[in-house]
C-alpha cells in the first residue's frame, strides 16, 4: 500500500462499502387461484402471444408461467444493509483484509432464503397431467409451500472510495479485497479515482452476475482489458475520464442497456457497438465527436442518444431508431412523449462573448449536412419555429427550405406534419418571401402530399398551401395551377371529412385573389358541389364541412347561396335595410341608447331588422358586437364601460372637483399626467394600445363549432347580416377609407365597384384587427400596423359611413330596392364661436381635423339626394347638446350620465320619427319566417336584364321545321332588343361521334361574363327527347319502292293506315311525316318507271333522327354555368331534367306544367315568351311577368309554371299560387 501525508495532516483515508440484501419472510405458505396469472402448461401458448404484444412483461415461454416477482412481492420485502471497511494509508494489507473478513460477523448479517414448492390440488385429473381446460366449471388451484433457511449474507453492491486526501491504493490490494468478497451475487460495482483493481480474468469470472459498473472519474485512458467478459452487464458508466476511444470489447456486452461516457476525449464511436442490440441509452456528451459514424439500424431499442457539447459536423442517420425519444446535440436537449404529440426543448445559452445566435450550432448541423427524418428532430424544429424570432433565424438559414421539403416527403406522418407546420410559419414570416417558398419546389411537394393516399399527409400539405395563400395576393396567384385546381376539386368531392375541410379552406384562401376567384367560378361543377356541401345535402356530412363550404362560397362572392345555406331569410317583399353608426369613442354609449329605443319599439333584435350593418370607430365596435357576435345591448353597454375603464384608465375614483380629491390621489394624478404627456411626446399617443388589443382578442372570438377561424369572412358562416367596419389606410398616399367586410363581392360586380370607385377592402383580416384598425384614433391610440399596412381611425376619412353603406348595398343587391337607411350619430355640440389661438398652425390644424371628421356633411348630402330616390326612407338620429361634448376617452360616470340624459331627452323630442322607423322596419316582417330569398313572388332580373337564347341550329332542318314550333319561338325571341343568340354548336367538342357530347362550359361561361353581357335569364331553344335535350341531328337520304316493305315501315312509323301510299301523300302535298317519337321523314320527290307491264314508283326521302343528346348528368354541368339565372323552356321537363337544372344552381325553371300538347299556334307561344321577357326587362317580378304573359296569350292560361326545389324535390308554382 502506498499513500501520502500533506504538511503533517491526516493520512490518506479509504473506504470499502459492502451492500447486503436482507429478505424478511412474512408468511410460510400461500394459496393462489389459477386465475391469478398462474398458468398450467397448456395455457402457455396464449400467454406467450400476449407477452409478445407486451414485451415489458418478463415471460418464460418454456414453462408457460409468468415470473413470480409480482406475486412474491406480497410475501417478501427486501431491504439493504451495509457494512463499511475503512483504513488509512499507513495500515498493513493484512490488517485491512482481516477487517474485511470480520465485517459481516460484526454486524450480524444473515440472509433468509425462501424455497418455493408448487402443486396443483385437483386430484381427479386423468393420468396426473396438469390440464388448463376447466370442463366441469371448477377452478384449479395451485398450492404454494414456502420453506425458509438461514444462509450467510450475499453481497450485492460494492463501492470503493476515498475519504481523505487524494492518494491511491495499490491495485493488487484492491484485487485481494474484491476476491475476498464473495462476488458471485454482486450486481453493482463502483470504483473511485485511485481505487482501481488489477483487472485479471479471475476477477471478471467472479463478477459474472455484475449488472452495473461505474468507473466514472477514475482518470482512465482506456477501458479495462477483458471488460467484454462481463456479458451480463446492463449499465456501464465511464464518464469524466481521459478516454480517447472505446475498445472493441464493448461489442461483447450484448445485454448492455446504458452506456454513459460523458466528459471524455472521444473522437469516434467503435463500430462494434452495433452488436449491443439491447442498448437503450447512449450518452457521449462533452466529447470531441465531429463525425460520428455509427450504424443505428441494429440499435432499434435505443431511446436516448445524448451528443450534447460535441463539435458535430453532421448527425448519424436516426431514422432506424424508432424508439428514440430523448436526443441532445450541439447546445440543445430534446424530449418527446411516447406518442410524439409533445416536445420539450431546452436550449443552452451561448458563450458570453459569442456573436452568433444560440440556435446557430443546431441549425448548422441539421440544415446543411444531416438528415432530419426523425420525429424527435422534426418535432423539436416545429416547437422552435413557434417562436417568431427563432422562425426568423430559420428563414435566414441556407438550405432550410430544401431540408424542410425533404422532410415533407418523409414516410413518417409526424415528420411530414411538423415540416409542413414549419413551412407554413415560414410563409407568414416577414423576413421570408413567399416567392422563395414557391420557387423552392414547395408547391410541387405540397401537390405530391395532397395527391397521396395518407390523410394526415394531405392535411399537412393543405395546411401549408392555405397559409401561403394568405401571405399575399401575388403568392396566391402563383400557387394556383391547373393541377392544384384539379386536386382541390377532387378532394372536395371525394376526400374524407377532415380533408374536405382542409381543401375547402385552401380553396377559399386562394380565392381571395380575384383571378383565382374567377377561375374557381368558371368550374361550375365544383361550384355546384360546394353549394351542395353548404346545403348539408350529403349523407353523413359533418357540420364542419358545411361550415367550410359556406366560407368558400362567401369568399367566392356567392352571397345569396350563403344566406340560403345559413337559413337567413331574404328581403323578398321588401327592400334592403341599412344601419350605419358614426364614430365618437366613449360617446358610443349614446348610440346604444338609440338602438335600445328601436329594439323597444320593434320588439326585435337589431341584427334581425337590418340586412347591412356598418360602423366607424366606436360604431365599428358596435357593428361587430351586434351583427357578428349578436350581443344584446346591455352587453354592449357593459363592453363600453369595461373597455373604457381598462384602456382609458386614470388614477383614483372620479371626483367632481379637484379639491374633493385627497392629496395621494392628486399626487398620483400629477404623476400619471406626466406619464401620458411623455407618451404623447415620444410615441405620439396618449394611451397604451396593448391592453385594448388583448381585450379585443378576447371579445372578438367566434363560436368554433360554427366557424373555421376568427376572420371577418368566417362570420359569414353564421346567421348574421352583412357587416363592415371602416378604417383609414394611411400607409398609402392619399389616405383613403378601408373597408373590413364579412363578405366578398362576386366577380361580375368588381367592374361596377371600380366604376363607382369603391374604397379598397378586405375580408381576410381577424375581427379584432378590423376593430383595432377602425378605432386607432390619433393622439389617443397609436396607429395599427398589420403587415406592410398602417391604419388610423376611420373617422379620419369616413366618420359617418352612411354613404359607403349605400354604395356597398348597391353592389351586394343590384336588383333590389333600398327601403331604409338609418344613420345614428354619437352626439354633437351646438355651433359656437371659435376664438383665435396664439398659433395660426393650430387654427389650421383644428379646422382640417374638424372638416375631415365631420358627420354633418354626409348627412346634408344624403338628406338632399335621397328624397329623389323613390321608396327610400332616410333617417338620421344624432343628439345635439352641450352635454355631448365629452372627450373620446372620458371615463367619468357622471359625464356618462349627462350624455345619456341628453340622449333620452332627444329621443322624447323625436318620438314620432322613431315610431316611423319602427313601423317601416316591421313592415313585411309578419311572414318573414316563411319567405325565401328567391321566392317567385319577388324574383326579378334586377340589373341583369339581358336574355340569352341557347339553340341548337342543326336540331331541325327544313324537313323537321314543322314538327315543333321551337325554331319559330327562338327566332322571335332572338329579335328582342335585349336578347342575345348563342348556338350550342360552338360549345360542342370536335368528337361528335360519341353518344355523350362534350360541351365547352368555359366558352359558355366566358360568353355569359363578357363585358357587354348582363345575362339574367336563359331560354333553352332545343327540342327534347325524353329527359335529354337534342343537340344535333343526323340526316340520311334514301329511296324507297312504293309500294314496298320500306315504304310500309315509313307509313307505320307515321301512324298512318296501311291503305295509304307515299305517292298519294306526295300528291296531296303531305311531304313531312313523323317517324317514331322524335324523328321525321321528308319526302323529296318521286321517280316512276315501267318495268315490264308494271309501273314501279321510287320515293326519294330524307330521314332525320337525333344524333347527339344532352342527358341529365351533363345537363347539370350546363346548369352550373347558368347558375343564378332564370331558365325558360317551351316544353315539358321530366323530374330528372328539372332536378338537374335546379340542382346545378339555376334560380327557377319556367316550363310546361303537363305533357299535354297545346293547341296554340307557334305565334301565340312566341307572344307569351316575348311578353314574359319584356315584363321582366322592365323590372317586374317573375310572377307578375307570367301574369302579363298570360294576359297577352289567354289560351295559355295555366299552361306554364315556375319550378323550384322545396324540401328536396321540384315543386311547381303558378300565377294564382303564392309560394
Amino acid at each position: 500500500m502506498f499513500g501520502r501525508r500533506i504538511l503533517g495532516g491526516p493520512p490518506d483515508g479509504f473506504k470499502l462499502l459492502l451492500g447486503y440484501q436482507v429478505a424478511n419472510v412474512l408468511s410460510p405458505s400461500a394459496s393462489y387461484s389459477a386465475g391469478q396469472r398462474w398458468f398450467a402448461p397448456d395455457q402457455a401458448a396464449r400467454e406467450h402471444a400476449r407477452a409478445l404484444q407486451h414485451p415489458e412483461t418478463d415471460f418464460d415461454p418454456e414453462t408457460g408461467a409468468v415470473e413470480l416477482h409480482s406475486a412474491l412481492s406480497s410475501l417478501n420485502e427486501a431491504t439493504f444493509e451495509t457494512a463499511q471497511v475503512a483504513w488509512t494509508a499507513g495500515e498493513a494489507d493484512e490488517v485491512v483484509l482481516t477487517r474485511l473478513k470480520n465485517a459481516s460477523v460484526i454486524h450480524g448479517f444473515h440472509e433468509e432464503k425462501v424455497f418455493v414448492r408448487m402443486a396443483i390440488t385437483r386430484a381427479d385429473t386423468p393420468g396426473g397431467a396438469v390440464s388448463a381446460a376447466n370442463f366441469d366449471g371448477r377452478e384449479e388451484e395451485v398450492q404454494v409451500n414456502l420453506a425458509v433457511e438461514l444462509l450467510p449474507p450475499k453481497i450485492r453492491r460494492v463501492e470503493l472510495s476515498r475519504t481523505a486526501a487524494s492518494g491511491a491504493v495499490a491495485p493488487s490490494l484492491i484485487l485481494q479485497l474484491l476476491l475476498e468478497c464473495e462476488l458471485e451475487g454482486v450486481t453493482r460495482l463502483r470504483c473511485a479515482e485511485g481505487m482501481l483493481p488489477d483487472w485479471d480474468p479471475e476477477l471478471f469470472s467472479q463478477l459474472e452476475g455484475l449488472r452495473i459498473l461505474n468507473l466514472s472519474s477514475c482518470q482512465l485512458s482506456s477501458l479495462p482489458a477483458g471488460i467484454g467478459a462481463l456479458t451480463n452487464l446492463r449499465e456501464l458508466r465511464v464518464s469524466f475520464n481521459k478516454l480517447s476511444s472505446l475498445s472493441a470489447e464493448v461489442g461483447s456486452l450484448r445485454k448492455l442497456h446504458r452506456l454513459i461516457a460523458d466528459g471524455n476525449l472521444l473522437t469516434s464511436i467503435p463500430g462494434e457497438i452495433r452488436r449491443c442490440a439491447q442498448l437503450r441509452e447512449l450518452s457521449l456528451e462533452a466529447n470531441r465527436l465531429s463525425a460520428p459514424v455509427i450504424d443505428l439500424r441494429a440499435l432499434a431499442h435505443l431511446r436516448s442518444l445524448q451528443l450534447f457539447g460535441n463539435p458535430l459536423e453532421f448527425l448519424p442517420e436516426l431514422t432506424p431508431c424508432s424508439s428514440l425519444r430523448h436526443l441532445s446535440l450541439a447546445n440543445v436537449r430534446i424530449r418527446a412523449d411516447p406518442s410524439f404529440t409533445k416536445w420539450d426543448v431546452e436550449i443552452a445559452a451561448p458563450p458570453t462573448f459569442s456573436r452568433v445566435h444560440k440556435l446557430a450550432p443546431l441549425f448548422g448541423i441539421i440544415f446543411r449536412r444531416s438528415s432530419c427524418q426523425h420525429p424527435v428532430l422534426a418535432g423539436a424544429l416545429g416547437k422552435i419555429a413557434e417562436d417568431a424570432a427563432s422562425c426568423a433565424i430559420i428563414a435566414r438559414e441556407v438550405g432550410a427550405v430544401q431540408q424542410l421539403i425533404l422532410m415533407a416527403l418523409s414516410d413518417s406522418e409526424v415528420v411530414v406534419q411538423q415540416a409542413c407546420k414549419i413551412l407554413g410559419l415560414l410563409g407568414r414570416s416577414a423576413l421570408f418571401s413567399s416567392d422563395e417558398m414557391i420557387q423552392g419546389d414547395v408547391l410541387r411537394t405540397m401537390l405530391d402530399l395532397i395527391c397521396s393516399l395518407r390523410h394526415k399527409s394531405q392535411l399537412a400539405g393543405l395546411g401549408v398551401l392555405a397559409g401561403l395563400a394568405m401571405t399575399s395576393p401575388e403568392a396566391a396567384r402563383k400557387l394556383l395551377s391547373p393541377k392544384l385546381h384539379q386536386a382541390l376539386a377532387e378532394l372536395v368531392r371525394s376526400g374524407n371529412d377532415d380533408v374536405k375541410i382542409g381543401a375547402l379552406e385552401t380553396l377559399g384562401n386562394l380565392a381571395f385573389q380575384p383571378k383565382n376567384r374567377a377561375a374557381f367560378m368558371a368550374d361550375t361543377d365544383l361550384l355546384a358541389w360546394i353549394s351542395r356541401l353548404a346545403q348539408d345535402q350529403v349523407e353523413g356530412l359533418k357540420k364542419k364541412v358545411s361550415v367550410a363550404a359556406i366560407r368558400a362560397l362567401a369568399i367566392l362572392g356567392q352571397n345569396d347561396e350563403v344566406w340560403r345555406a345559413v337559413g337567413r331569410p331574404g328581403h323578398s317583399g321588401r327592400g334592403v335595410r341599412i344601419l350605419a353608426m358614426d364614430g365618437g369613442g366613449m360617446k358610443g354609449m349614446a348610440i346604444v341608447r338609440l338602438l335600445k329605443q328601436i329594439e323597444l319599439r320593434t320588439q326585435r333584435r337589431i341584427y334581425e331588422l337590418f340586412d347591412l350593418i356598418c360602423g366607424t370607430s366606436t360604431g365599428g365596435i358596435l357593428a361587430v358586437a351586434i351583427a357578428l357576435k349578436q350581443l344584446n345591448l346591455e352587453q354592449c353597454e357593459e363592453i363600453y364601460r369595461s373597455l373604457g375603464q381598462k384602456v382609458f384608465s386614470r388614477p383614483g375614483a372620479a371626483a367632481a372637483k379637484e379639491e374633493e380629491t385627497g392629496w395621494k390621489e392628486s399626487l398620483y394624478k400629477f404623476y400619471k399626467s406626466g406619464q401620458q404627456s411623455m407618451r404623447v411626446a415620444v410615441y405620439g399617443c396618449k394611451h397604451d394600445a396593448g391592453m385594448f388589443e388583448e381585450l379585443l382578442k378576447e371579445y372578438c372570438l367566434l363560436d368554433p363549432a360554427h366557424s373555421l377561424g376568427n376572420t371577418m369572412i368566417d362570420s359569414a358562416c353564421l346567421n348574421t347580416p352583412k357587416c363592415f367596419v371602416v378604417s383609414t389606410l394611411v400607409s398609402m398616399m392619399p389616405a383613403n377609407p378601408f373597408i373590413f367586410r364579412n363578405y366578398e363581392l362576386p366577380p361580375k360586380d368588381l367592374e361596377a365597384a371600380q366604376q363607382i370607385k369603391t374604397p379598397p377592402g378586405s375580408s381576410s383580416h381577424q375581427i379584432w384587427q378590423a376593430v383595432r384598425a377602425s378605432s386607432a384614433a390619433p393622439y389617443y391610440l397609436d396607429d395599427f400596423k398589420c403587415g406592410n399596412d398602417r391604419f388610423q381611425d376611420g373617422a379620419a376619412s369616413a366618420n359617418n359611413p352612411a354613404a359607403l353603406a349605400l354604395s356597398e348595398a348597391r353592389l351586394l343587391w343590384p336588383d333590389a330596392p333600398i327601403d331604409c337607411l338609418l344613420s345614428l350619430g354619437s352626439g354633437s355640440v351646438p355651433l359656437q364661436r371659435r376664438e383665435k389661438s396664439m398659433s395660426a398652425y393650430l387654427d389650421i390644424g383644428s379646422v382640417l381635423i374638424e372638416s375631415a371628421c365631420s358627420v354633418d356633411r354626409i348627412d346634408s348630402a344624403l338628406a338632399t339626394v335621397l328624397p329623389l330616390v323613390p321608396g327610400l326612407a332616410y333617417f338620421r338620429f344624432c343628439c345635439e347638446d352641450p352635454r355631448c361634448g365629452i372627450e373620446l376617452d372620458e371615463i367619468d360616470p357622471e359625464q356618462w350620465a349627462l350624455l345619456e340624459a341628453a340622449t333620452d331627452e332627444y329621443i322624447e323630442q323625436n318620438d314620432n320619427r322613431f315610431g316611423e322607423v319602427a313601423a317601416l322596419l316591421l313592415k313585411g316582417r309578419a311572414d318573414l319566417a316563411a319567405e325565401r330569398i328567391d321566392s317567385p313572388a319577388a324574383l326579378s332580373l334586377g340589373a341583369q336584364r339581358q336574355v340569352l337564347v341557347l339553340e341548337a341550329v342543326n336540331s331541325t332542318d327544313e324537313a323537321a321545321a314543322g314538327m315543333r314550333p321551337v325554331d319559330e319561338v327562338t327566332s322571335i325571341l332572338s329579335a328582342l332588343p335585349f336578347a342575345e343568340r348563342c348556338s350550342m354548336d360552338v360549345l360542342i367538342s370536335a368528337d361528335a361521334s360519341t353518344s355523350q357530347p362534350s360541351i365547352s362550359l368555359a366558352k359558355l361561361e366566358q360568353h355569359l361574363c363578357s363585358q357587354d353581357s348582363r345575362i339574367g335569364a336563359v331560354h333553352l331553344g332545343m327540342q327534347l327527347a325524353g329527359d335529354s335535350f337534342i343537340l344535333q341531328w343526323s340526316h340520311v337520304v334514301d329511296a324507297a319502292i312504293d309500294p314496298g316493305s320500306q315504304a310500309a315501315a315509313i307509313l307505320e312509323a307515321a301512324a298512318l293506315p296501311p291503305e295509304h301510299t307515299l305517292s298519294q301523300l306526295w300528291a296531296e302535298g303531305r311531304d313531312l311525316l313523323p317517324s317514331g317519337a322524335h324523328g321525321c321523314v321528308k319526302l323529296l320527290g318521286l321517280q316512276s318507271q315501267l318495268i315490264g307491264s308494271q309501273r314501279v314508283v321510287s320515293v326519294l326521302h330524307m330521314r332525320s333522327t337525333p344524333s347527339l343528346l344532352l342527358p341529365p348528368a351533363q345537363l347539370q354541368q350546363l346548369a352550373g354555368a347558368l347558375a343564378g339565372r332564370i331558365i325558360t323552356v317551351d316544353a315539358y321537363l321530366t323530374t330528372s331534367a328539372l332536378e338537374a337544372l335546379l340542382g346545378g344552381g339555376c334560380r327557377v325553371v319556367v316550363c310546361q306544367t303537363s305533357e299535354a300538347e297545346s293547341a296554340a299556334e307557334p305565334s301565340v307561344r312566341s307572344t307569351y315568351f316575348a311578353t314574359l321577357y319584356q315584363e321582366l326587362h322592365t323590372g317586374s317580378t317573375l310572377l307578375q311577368a307570367m301574369n302579363g304573359a298570360e294576359a297577352a296569350a289567354p289560351s295559355l292560361q295555366g299552361y306554364f309554371g315556375c319550378w323550384q326545389i322545396c324540401d328536396g324535390v321540384p315543386r311547381c308554382f303558378q300565377t294564382e299560387e303564392q309560394p
